[in-house]
């Protein structure tokens, strides 16, 4: 899969929520919530993320990527290979 259909992916999961996919979130969540590269992003106030509030409105500091997206995101991988 490109990374422009991991983005979509992403993004149609994040507006359209499943219930396999939010499982699979926050498992993922829950890692990146302990990453030393979670960084704070813009997206807090487009992107209110009530169902994985660890990571809501956090990025991820390798690839840049809103993490309430790219955990959801069916066939992404952590650039960091921790998921």
């Amino acid at each position: 899969m490109t990374t422009l259909q991991n983005i979509l992916s992403g993004w149609k999961s994040y507006l359209v929520s499943d219930p396999v996919s939010e499982v699979k979130a926050k498992e993922r969540a829950e890692i990146c919530a302990l990453c030393p590269e979670i960084k704070k992003g813009s997206f807090e106030q487009l992107m209110p993320d009530h169902s994985l509030k660890t990571i809501q409105g956090m990025k991820c500091g390798e690839c840049e990527c809103p993490l309430s997206t790219a955990t959801r995101s069916k066939d992404y991988n952590c650039p960091l290979n921790k998921w």
